[in-house]
């Protein structure tokens, strides 16, 4: 499998526990002896008002902080089996997951699974919808190389697909969503890319893969996912462990950081800027004898952005020049990396 959870599958479900927040809340409280303080985390699809986990912070009967998740789709592995067994395994001094409580399986009548664990306070030293700087993009770097070497489990916690082409059938997913979703089915920018073109490059893309053996990868390892605490750094959104394509995490972090800076308030020129660094790094990261599979992964992202992901920016934020230089530098990338592959298509901004 892919992945833990599928964001994508649970949307087209319709999970969505908004509407039962405050109950839920309140029976896992009593359940588990716990006072409820603030909710700290609601994760929506993309930009939509569905909710699919929420994340509050309560005390337990010692008066401790404790962070307790409520997980609306039924994960294939439990987030709470994810963090035991991540834990038992982490050979890192530098980055951890945080220290595991106590769960209750996704229960079919409740349609939710609880895990209560750590609560990680402290700042995010790279974050989304801001400019980072160059020193901070390093660090990042540094922590990416300490989570491949150290955090990347030795024997994966549950098995894979027999090929990575099986990864590539995601797009029709995001493609029904764009469609069920009515925000984004009158959204201007699905204009860029037609279903028959982003089947020609999922098809070429599951024709390499299918010789090519994945890895297993923190689906979502990115500033959005690491926090600086005491002795180190915290890695949070465990449910995202799971096979991908080599070099598949590098690219995840550029990918969010460069679409999600459009609210932000930087120019056009930082941006552009910021967007050279990250790829430099990235670039430098990689062995060159796999270029190929890193520039295939660098696609399938880059893909993914201009069937779905891109879609958060806002009708009215369209026009603005920050929004269009993010367009035209992934506009750039996808024709770049379509002809290295030899893929006949093509986006114009």
């Amino acid at each position: 499998m892919s992945g833990s959870i599928s964001v994508t599958k649970a949307f087209l479900n319709s999970v969505d526990i908004s509407k039962r927040e405050k109950e839920i809340i309140s029976e896992i409280c009593l359940g588990n002896k716990l006072i409820p303080k603030e909710i700290t985390h609601r994760s929506f699809y993309w930009t939509t008002d569905k909710v699919g986990a929420i994340i509050f912070s309560a005390l337990d009967k010692n008066k401790n902080k404790v962070a307790v998740k409520i997980q609306g789709d039924k994960p294939f592995i439990s987030e709470g089996y994810i963090l035991k067994r991540f834990n038992e395994e982490n050979r890192s001094k530098v980055i951890r997951p945080p220290k595991f409580i106590n769960y209750r399986l996704w229960d079919i009548k409740k349609g939710y699974e609880v895990i209560i664990m750590e609560q990680f306070e402290g700042l995010k030293p790279v974050g989304y919808g801001r400019l980072n700087s160059d020193q901070s993009i390093k660090k990042f770097f540094d922590l990416y190389y300490e989570y491949k070497n150290n955090c990347v489990p030795k024997n994966p916690w549950f098995n894979k697909d027999s090929n990575l082409s099986v990864f590539t059938q995601r797009y029709n997913g995001w493609w029904q969503v764009r469609e069920k979703e009515p925000k984004y089915a009158r959204h201007p920018l699905t204009s860029l890319i037609a279903y028959s073109n982003a089947k020609k490059v999922f098809d070429k893309l599951s024709a390499f893969w299918n010789s090519k053996s994945a890895e297993f990868v923190h689906g979502h390892f990115s500033g959005g996912e690491i926090i600086k605490i005491k002795g180190g750094f915290g890695l949070t959104g465990n449910l995202f462990w799971g096979f991908k394509p080599k070099y598949y995490d590098l690219v995840f972090a550029y990918h969010w950081h460069s679409i999600m800076l459009y609210s932000s308030k930087c120019t056009v020129k930082d941006y552009q800027k910021e967007v050279k660094v990250w790829k430099d790094k990235m670039e430098s990261s990689i062995d060159q004898k796999n270029k190929d599979i890193f520039y295939s992964s660098w696609l399938e992202r880059t893909t993914a952005a201009f069937i779905l992901d891109l879609l958060i920016i806002e009708k009215e934020m369209i026009d603005r020049p920050l929004s269009q230089a993010i367009l035209l530098n992934r506009a750039f990338e996808f024709n770049d990396l379509a002809r290295y592959f030899n893929i006949k298509v093509r986006i114009n901004i």
